[in-house]
């Protein structure tokens, strides 16, 4: 997956994530959609890079690493590994999980590398899909 999910993704996704963080994948796709409408020269905002790490080529492996509670829930730092041929880089990103009405559900994701070419979706996944009007 590469950007948002788009509508099949999404309803894969959807029994895994927080309804809030659902609505806000919907409601980033309708602007995606609208920003292609109104600039069909430019890329969209959320189409592409992965939206579920720090880095915009993704990730070949990860680690759950620890886990703590939080005001809402819990925050997991995932290790995660980039590899290709003999280059390896190696970042750290905070999954925040809720529970509210049952199964712990993904919330939000902060990306904390620090490299200079991150997957440009800011400092977490909530903000970054609250940027509307994108464009």
């Amino acid at each position: 997956m590469t950007g948002i999910p788009d509508e099949p993704q999404l309803a894969q996704l959807a029994p895994l994530i927080t309804p809030e963080l659902r609505d806000l994948f919907s409601a980033a796709l309708h602007e995606q959609k609208r920003c292609e409408d109104k600039f069909p020269e430019d890329k969209p905002p959320w189409i592409e890079g992965d939206i579920f790490s720090s880095s915009f080529e993704g990730f070949t492996s990860f680690k759950v690493s620890a886990s703590r509670r939080a005001r809402r829930g819990r925050e997991v730092t995932v290790s995660f590994a980039y590899v290709e041929g003999k280059d390896r880089v190696t970042w750290h990103d905070v999954l925040v999980l809720r529970n509210d009405t049952g199964p712990w559900l993904v919330d939000d994701l902060f990306y904390r590398a620090k490299f200079a070419f991150t997957s440009g979706f800011g400092t977490n996944l909530k903000t970054s899909l609250k940027s509307i009007p994108a464009c």
